[in-house]
């Protein structure tokens, strides 16, 4: 269930995806019915902007590697 496209953050590379608020279901349509969405949220909505500055990704070609 996603009602907006899902994406990463090439920077910080963290997924960023649809944000639901939801409450318990009091009267399902049957038994696997048991949450009723209050809200949803698209990702740029909710992304933290301030993720970028505290999250600094080293590039592949430094990244030590251990191979055998």
């Amino acid at each position: 269930m996603q009602d907006f496209d899902a994406y990463m953050n090439p920077a910080t590379h963290q997924l960023q995806q649809t944000i639901y608020m939801a409450t318990y279901n009091d009267a399902p349509a049957d038994k696997d019915d048991i949450f009723k969405i209050l809200a949803k949220l698209p990702p740029k909505e909710v992304e933290d902007p301030e993720a970028g500055a505290a999250c600094k990704l080293e590039s592949y070609e430094t990244t030590p590697t251990y191979e055998m």
